[in-house]
């Protein structure tokens, strides 16, 4: 591998998991390519909007306002909060404004010159339709709610044509309804005293029944001693529950000395002792009865026994009497030892005996404390109603003396009272020019924006690196520009001839990117594919063949487009001999080795496998062990197998070729290929095994690859207009010399 190789492989290479979705300078260049449409579309919009907004009847507004006081303080009256008492009362008198029933009350009030002026706006602008509106129609009107440190009430009214319509509305409003309130407050107060004195004389009646019923209940259930019962069945519940406690303790001791037994006699019986052995180290158990006598003496024995053992032999007689007293005492400890256990049994018995017994008369006390708790909530059921009925007496009768105190105040000192009266206005709310003018500016933009992020958004073909790395999930390898200025004939000589200078960096490029992309070492085959024709796969496969051959690889590029083959055309070779021959050569004769003659040399370091004729049988061609026979020959001979195949979306020689070879690119044109078919295309090759290096994006428009694509800072997506402008900057007077025999090259 040459020094350059090394590097490039070594670079870290951009992932496709790396893709950025669109920010601001993105949609800056959709906008930027599509602004003509947005003109054209926003202009017209935003003008129509501006004419129907301003073409509109003139709209008048006046607005008067009715003024919220409170009424003197009087000590005998609750007072009250002023901004809760302002929201209370204040929505009251706006739901009454907004009522049916002032409004047909101010209709009535309406005199006839007061309509006459209403409606001679519309007589004079009328004349012909003769379409003249009613005066319900005139009336329109708004209420709200406001003021800082008086509440107010705001009735701004409108009219069409003139001011004079509006100005008189909102004094009549204003005027109109405090005559309302005056006229009705007096009647609904004496309906509402009338109604509170007949409650307060039920309430009175209904409380003296009450009491007699409250002093019967005394009679009957004796409740002048009910505390002193109540006390005494919560002394006899509180001993009780001591007492159950205390058993309880009890029981649970003896269980406990019971377990220690059962687990010693556990243990002792797993040990292969005998079941009482060592039951005396329990405390309670060495307590008992005369344990500890019984233990005490087989202690001093078994001390004398050693005593005598050191003077006589075993058979003595004082040594056998010795014997003899210890298994008698340790018969009784043992004895002693099972009383224990059964004491503690029968304490644990005794113990829930007596358990039962306090819970049984426990619960005699809970129900002899339910039945009084029964008669004492019928008492104070009773109790709490006859308080209540006080309790709503005493609030019935401070209602009417507030009542009676308030009607004598507001008849020198109204609550609500008029404010401001409304003027004529000389200058219509609306149309408002200054506002429309802003709005159909807003409107104007925001359709120049949208209309063509929109229309970027419906074009669903692949045309941009977001749509690559982000809607497909492929790297972008490369982005190659338009080909404008060099011949037909001569486009595949590009690298070759270095007729641009652009499209050669271009070509640099995507061969550093599949250097740092490739994982495989040399040497190693490259498939180049699209999904349909006419994407420049050939054109692309040719030229990138030139650029492995510029950097020293030895390359062969193979024409597997059996079907429509167009390489050796490139390089004015005829197809009669080629792939299809070298296949037919080794099926015959396996062990024949290539003969590079009959590969042309048609570059240094690069060879030219056109297919040497037309087949439909690409994909038996595949399954034969001569083609892979082929493959394994070249791979000897040359570093890069570059191989050009029929388009993927239309035959499916590139699907069986893609298991064959190591490395795969995908070019698509700019604008050709909608963005699911490539990324089915993609997923169907990625089936196959292929390692996919990445997408190469055809044929950009010049100012795609010079500014568009140029801003995602991608290598190698093309450089167009910034290669031209900056050329002769970098290099000086030569780079001038280059750029001008490039320019003559393409002339002729």
């Amino acid at each position: 591998m040459d020094k350059d190789g090394d590097f490039l492989q070594n670079q870290p290479s951009p992932s496709a998991n790396s893709a950025r979705f669109r920010g601001i300078v993105d949609f800056l260049l959709i906008i930027r390519d599509r602004w003509l449409w947005g003109l054209s579309i926003a202009l017209p919009v935003s003008l129509i909007f501006a004419f129907k907004q301003l073409n509109v009847d003139k709209l008048f507004s006046a607005s008067a306002s009715l003024n919220f006081e409170l009424p003197k303080k009087i000590l005998d009256l609750t007072p009250v909060q002023r901004t809760d008492f302002s929201k209370q009362v204040l929505g009251e008198h706006v739901q009454r404004l907004r009522s049916k029933e002032f409004r047909d009350r101010l209709m009535a009030s309406f005199t006839d010159d007061e309509k006459e002026k209403l409606l001679s706006p519309y007589r004079s602008l009328d004349v012909q339709n003769n379409v003249i509106p009613t005066i319900p129609q005139l009336i329109r009107y708004n209420v709200i709610m406001g003021g800082t440190h008086i509440p107010t009430l705001t009735i701004t009214a409108t009219s069409l044509h003139t001011g004079d319509g509006a100005s008189i509305i909102a004094n009549k409003v204003q005027n109109e309804y405090l005559r309302h309130i005056k006229s009705t407050r007096s009647q609904i107060d004496s309906v509402v005293i009338s109604k509170l004195r007949d409650q307060l004389n039920q309430m009175s009646e209904e409380e003296k029944s009450l009491e007699l019923e409250l002093e019967k209940f005394r009679g009957e259930n004796d409740l002048v001693s009910i505390q002193t019962a109540r006390d005494f069945i919560v002394t006899a519940m509180t001993d009780l529950k001591n007492k159950i406690s205390s058993a309880n303790i009890e029981k649970l001791n003896n269980e406990v000395i019971l377990l220690q037994i059962k687990r010693q006699q556990a243990d002792n019986v797993s040990q292969g002792f005998p079941e009482n052995t060592n039951l005396h180290l329990i405390n309670e158990v060495s307590a008992y009865g005369s344990v500890q006598q019984y233990r005490s003496e087989i202690s001093s024995l078994k001390r004398q026994r050693k005593n005598l053992e050191e003077k006589y032999l075993e058979r003595h007689p004082a040594i056998i009497r010795n014997l003899d007293e210890t298994l008698e005492y340790e018969t009784l400890l043992a004895t002693e030892i099972s009383l224990a256990e059964l004491s503690f049994v029968q304490n644990v018995t005794t113990a829930i005996g007596r358990i039962s017994n306090f819970n049984k008369e426990l619960e005699k006390q809970l129900r002899k404390s339910q039945d009084l708790d029964s008669i004492n909530i019928g008492y104070r059921v009773i109790e709490r109603e006859g308080e209540a009925k006080t309790a709503l007496r005493q609030s019935i009768l401070k209602r009417i003396n507030d009542i009676e105190v308030l009607q004598e105040i507001e008849e020198s000192d109204s609550t609500l009272t008029a404010g401001s009266p409304a003027g004529t206005p000389m200058v219509p709310i609306s149309p408002n020019s200054k506002d429309i003018i802003s709005k159909s500016f807003g409107v104007f933009f925001m359709a120049f924006i949208l209309i063509p992020i929109g229309m970027e958004f419906l074009d669903n073909r692949v045309k941009s690196p977001w749509d690559i790395e982000v809607f497909i999930g492929r790297e972008m390898l490369a982005g190659i520009p338009r080909i404008s200025l060099v011949s037909e004939t001569n486009r595949p000589l590009i690298v070759a001839q270095d007729l641009d200078e652009s499209l050669v960096e271009s070509f640099r490029g995507l061969y550093s990117r599949i250097q740092m992309n490739s994982d495989n070492i040399y040497p190693k085959s490259i498939l180049v594919t699209s999904a349909i024709p006419s994407e420049g796969k050939s054109l692309l496969a040719a030229n990138l063949a030139h650029s492995f051959a510029n950097h020293g690889r030895k390359t062969l590029l193979m024409d597997f487009d059996l079907r429509r083959p167009g390489l050796h055309k490139f390089c004015g070779l005829s197809n009669d001999s080629g792939l299809l021959s070298f296949v037919q050569e080794l099926q015959a004769n396996p062990a024949a080795p290539l003969n590079m003659d009959d590969i042309p040399e048609v570059y240094p370091n690069l060879r030219l496998l056109p297919s040497g004729g037309k087949t439909r049988t690409a994909t038996e061609l595949l399954e034969k062990m001569s083609f892979t026979n082929l493959l394994i020959k070249l791979k000897r001979e040359f570093d890069v197998l570059l191989i050009d195949s029929s388009p993927v979306g239309l035959f499916p020689d590139s699907n069986a070729l893609a298991t064959k070879v190591d490395d795969l690119i995908f070019v698509t044109r700019y604008s050709k290929v909608g963005r699911r078919t490539a990324k089915t295309m993609l997923e169907k090759l990625e089936e196959t095994g292929a390692r996919i290096l990445g997408v190469v994006l055809n044929d950009l428009p010049e100012k795609k690859s010079s500014s568009y694509y140029y801003n995602y800072g991608y290598y190698g997506y093309g450089y167009g207009y910034y290669r031209y402008k900056y050329y002769s900057k970098y290099y000086g007077d030569s780079g001038s010399d280059t750029m001008a025999k490039q320019k003559e090259t393409r002339k002729s």
